[in-house]
């Protein structure tokens, strides 16, 4: 497990075991552990990870900071503008093996249907006909 040592400048009050709880486990990705260099507690604080650019960030509920909620992933998101439009990070590789710059791909999501009935019969003079 890392240890990381947080500058006495930043202090990090201790959060209480209910608010880290209340963390959504499909995306916590670790527990940061500190403690002041001088000594004192040893502090607790949640990591969780943004669906869209895998931005992680320490998870304290009510602290004021905005975030998002993507409707499409069902997750929450860092809160910038980029991660406004529902790209996963996987759509996001995707995009980019296929050859888009990093900004368009950022953007793009491939629209995909299902079509359930065969497509309409056309006459020899180009007219649809409707179904038999």
């Amino acid at each position: 497990m890392t240890h990381l040592h947080i500058p006495a400048n930043r202090p990090l009050t201790e959060i209480n075991p209910a608010d880290r709880r209340a963390a959504p486990t499909s995306q916590r990705v670790g527990v940061l552990i500190s403690q002041d260099v001088e000594g004192g507690p040893e502090q607790h604080v949640e990591l969780i990870q943004c669906c869209h650019c895998q931005r992680i960030w320490p998870f304290v509920r009510g602290s004021g900071n905005v975030r998002g909620w993507c409707g499409q992933c069902g997750k929450l998101t860092c809160g910038s503008n980029e991660c406004d439009v529902c790209v996963p990070a996987r759509q996001l590789l995707d995009n980019m093996a296929a050859g888009m710059d990093y900004h368009a791909a950022r953007k793009h999501r491939p629209i995909t249907a299902r079509v359930e009935a065969a497509p309409p019969r056309q006459s020899p003079g180009g007219v649809i006909l409707g179904r038999s």
